[in-house]
């Protein structure tokens, strides 16, 4: 991951769609209503995030489609998320209640420092006042 250093305090987060939006506890049934999950993500060291949470689990049939989306806010105020595809990471995994997701393609923008980029400009206005006629 790339140009982890530049993303501001409490800048990035992330979340997993397509996930059941409830359990039917005394039957170990996952509700048929689908969500999306919201979750935190910690910086580790300069190249590692990670995050770790709780959901119900997939509803039934199985077959949803979950799109992981990482959201990262710079700290020069730049706003980015990233979408991956991780269906069948989610409805392949050894064990359905720990299922681990590894992105290693995160590539965030260096931030433009010192004044870079266009910076438009318009001189001073003239007052000129015109007389119409009615």
């Amino acid at each position: 991951m790339e140009n982890l250093k530049h993303i501001a305090p409490d800048g990035i987060s992330g979340a997993l769609s397509g996930m059941s939006g409830g359990l039917f506890a005394g039957r170990g049934v996952t509700g048929t209503e689908v969500v999306t999950v919201p979750f935190g993500i910690i910086r580790g060291d300069s190249t590692t995030l990670t995050a770790d949470f709780l959901c119900f689990g997939c509803p039934p049939p199985p077959g949803k489609k979950h799109i992981l989306t990482v959201y990262a806010f710079l700290a020069d105020g730049g706003k980015y998320y990233y979408s991956y595809d991780v269906t069948s990471r989610i409805h392949t995994a050894k064990d359905p209640r720990d299922v681990p997701i590894i992105i290693d393609s995160l590539h965030l923008p260096r931030p433009i420092t010192n004044g870079g980029g266009f910076r438009p400009s318009v001189d001073e206005w003239q007052n000129m006042n015109i007389d119409i006629p009615m």
